[in-house]
């Protein structure tokens, strides 16, 4: 292992290092008192190389702090240096601040907190989607928790304001809350490798710094009696406040001091409260180590006391050998160490996450949307100042000696009411110039338009009214001033889904025990969630990897409201089918209160499905039973014809069983016939009464001739009935 951190390399302080000596100035331990393993030769090189990083980057990067610290005293409204706004004291007139710069601000800020976008996360396997529904509800319950959209914000107001923000995500025990927590850092507290680029990926060290009560540092860091020289020799007390540390600039000063000195009212209060600044350093050193080669942990280091590890690698995945950089941890002060060690965390990442919004080309510092808006602020406030001077005062041209007094000259003249006694034969005359404030108005309203064109934010987004009429330009000028400000909502996404992502890794580090959890859905009714189950395997948090992904959102709550209006005006012109598909494309884009739920009441009541929830397992479920209940209908449906066509069945064969029983029946009668026509002929006596019986029963007339009786007619005295006329509805008579 070599490189910049190597500990074999033991390399004693240069006398000209300026921290050369600083423990023997400020009380070292005695030569025979037992080494600690912090002051062994290694760690006095590490912390020599550490201070020497850290001095390097405070002297590359004050300026544009010191710069940075201005763009926040601009949008803080301390737009006048101390020199200037004394001259305007002088004559009487106070520094008047016209702060065009906030309210551009202002609405890039309120923007962002408007329409905060969504984020969810997706399991890696086709196994993992049930777990990593889980793991979406645990990080909305950790963002709530964690108060994470409002820590957010003001990370990103650092960003829009001085250029720079910073969000630190770790883990924590005890009673402090949940076991990781996220929150926002002030800027001033960093410094980081200037070298590197936007996401940290190629940082070599990350610095930050405190401000600790010394008892405080003592207590967390379990300092012994004999290593208190560590913090005493580094600790500032009364006498030493408003005097400039060694390892601080003046933007750190600011934050502890009030920023322009401190002075002690007495002697009281010169040592109430001591204060020592303590540094915190991640940094990278480069070694070969033992990581998986593919699976689920690809590319994490080898840990033979991981279970899982153990368990993959017998599973038939393998591990290398490979190159890599491997963070480190290091607390210290001007002092000496007081702690070191490999990081935390599995991720292998810095636990801070930059949100930038300008870098420059040249040099890559920070800045922000205030640094090009500074010279025209300062224009308006001073344009404002001399117009207000010019109306304020009067030009006296006279002749030496016109008065007697030349200061009683001076008050009458600042007077309205003024009444001014002259020599005889002497000139004086008053001249009021007003025609140059005008000019100078004139001068500073160009100035805060040209605020507007170069911040982006018009008159046409906050709502003000301007020459545009028509909706077509107002809607352009909106969509221009959105764009402009685009790169700082893109950043923004872009270290919510880096941040994202060491979240979703701390989670799956640390969440290894069984936990319930609520959350308060859509209609503010509470839902608890397991985790970690030991009875339901798809709620193990640990044992399954998963991806962050951000939804997509619009930025511009103004924007989106005239992309609202044109499409109203759209479906207007729509037929009303296609506009009712359209409508919760239109809702969506509204800020509504529960607009989720009017979106999915209209899309339940029309049948249309959500396109985003293809992934939901609850629409899944959903959209599995509507499958199951259609397909039972059609079941139901079949069986119910199944039934139809049995009876129509069983109508047939009745039908041909009667139609037996007639022929049978007529087959019987032709035998009985016959075998009367037998006897007939045989005894033709009879013929006579025989015709006498059946003319009675109506089988002949009486002429002698056979009734005609089809097969189909009923018997003689029987009754039918006849259908009803379709076009009437009468019964034939």
């Amino acid at each position: 292992m070599s490189g910049l951190f190597d500990l074999r390399e033991s390399r004693r302080v240069e006398a000209h290092d300026p921290i050369a000596g600083y423990a023997e100035r400020h009380g070292a331990p005695a030569d025979d008192a037992p080494e600690h393993p912090l002051d062994s030769q290694a760690m006095l090189d590490l912390h020599t190389r550490l201070v020497q990083l850290y001095s390097q980057e405070m002297d590359r990067q004050a300026d544009n702090r010191l710069q940075m610290a201005l763009d926040e005293d601009y949008y803080d409204g301390l737009q006048w240096s101390p020199e200037d706004a004394q001259v305007l004291r002088d004559r009487g007139q106070w520094p008047i601040v016209i702060n065009h710069i906030s309210p551009a601000v202002n609405w890039i800020l309120g923007s962002e907190r408007r329409t905060r976008v969504d984020y969810r996360v997706l399991g890696r396997t086709e196994e993992d989607n049930v777990s990593a529904d889980i793991k979406t509800q645990l990080l909305k319950y950790l963002s709530d928790s964690n108060r994470l959209p409002f820590e957010r914000s003001e990370a990103f107001r650092s960003a829009v304001v001085a250029g720079l923000g910073w969000l630190e995500d770790g883990a924590q025990y005890g009673d402090d809350g949940e076991e990781i927590y996220s929150r926002s850092v002030p800027w001033r507290e960093m410094l980081y490798d200037s070298k590197a680029r936007r996401d940290l990926s190629d940082a070599r060290y990350l610095f930050r710094s405190k401000m600790l009560d010394l008892d405080i540092a003592a207590a967390l860091y379990r300092v012994p009696e004999e290593r208190m020289h560590v913090l005493e020799g580094s600790a500032l007390n009364g006498v030493k406040y408003g005097v400039l540390h060694d390892m601080e600039d003046e933007v750190m000063r600011e934050d502890e001091f009030d920023g322009h000195g401190f002075t002690v009212r007495s002697s009281s209060a010169m040592h109430i409260r001591r204060r020592v600044r303590v540094f915190e350093c991640w940094y990278r050193v480069p070694e070969y180590r033992m990581q998986f080669r593919n699976g689920p942990a690809s590319g994490e280091r080898f840990d033979s006391a991981n279970a899982e590890h153990v368990k993959l690698l017998q599973s038939g995945f393998s591990v290398i050998d490979r190159f890599s950089q491997t963070m480190k941890v290091a607390h210290f002060t001007a002092g000496g160490m007081l702690w070191q060690g490999d990081s935390p965390y599995r991720h292998n990442d810095f636990p801070y996450t930059p949100v930038w919004g300008n870098r420059r080309g040249r040099d890559g510092m920070p800045y922000g949307l205030v640094r090009g808006l500074r010279d025209m602020q300062d224009d308006i406030n001073k344009k404002h100042s001399k117009a207000q001077f010019i109306l304020a005062t009067t030009k006296v041209i006279m002749d030496e000696g016109a008065v007697e007094d030349i200061n009683v000259l001076a008050d009458e003249v600042a007077r309205p009411d003024g009444i001014i006694v002259k020599r005889p034969n002497k000139q004086l005359q008053l001249d009021v110039d007003r025609n140059l404030a005008p000019a100078h108005l004139d001068m500073m309203q160009m100035s805060a338009q040209m605020i507007q064109s170069t911040s982006g934010v018009t008159d046409e987004l906050l709502g003000r009214r301007t020459n545009a009429v028509s909706g077509a330009a107002i809607t352009a000028r909106q969509e221009q001033g959105s764009l402009q400000t685009s790169l700082y909502f893109d950043n923004l996404r872009f270290a919510r889904q880096i941040q994202g992502e060491k979240q979703l890794a701390l989670m799956e580090q640390f969440y290894t025990e069984a936990k319930v959890f609520r959350l308060t859905n859509e209609h503010g009714e509470p839902a608890y969630t397991r985790i970690n189950d030991p009875n339901i395997p798809a709620s193990q948090v640990a044992g399954t990897r998963a991806d962050f992904v951000i939804d997509e959102a619009p930025y511009s709550a103004s924007y989106r409201q005239a992309m609202v209006e044109t499409l109203g005006a759209l479906l207007q012109r729509m037929p009303p089918d296609v506009a009712a598909v359209m409508l919760p494309m239109m809702i969506e884009m509204m800020d509504l209160p529960n607009r989720d739920e009017v979106v999915k009441q209209i899309r339940a009541k029309l049948g249309i499905p959500d396109p985003k929830s293809k992934d939901d397992p609850a629409q899944q479920a959903a959209e599995a039973a509507a499958a199951r209940q259609q397909a039972m209908a059609e079941k139901q449906a079949q069986l119910a014809l199944d039934k139809m066509a049995l009876e129509l069945d069983k109508a047939r064969i009745e039908n041909a069983r009667l139609e037996a029983n007639t022929i049978a029946t007529r087959l019987e009668g032709m035998a009985s016939a016959t075998a009367a026509a037998s006897q007939l002929a045989a005894s033709p006596g009879i013929a006579a009464a025989a015709d006498q019986m059946l003319a009675e029963a109506g089988l002949i007339d009486p002429s002698g001739q056979a009734a005609q009786i089809s097969p189909a007619d009923p018997p003689p005295g029987a009754t039918q009935d006849y259908p009803a006329d379709p076009q009437t509805g009468v019964m034939p008579q």
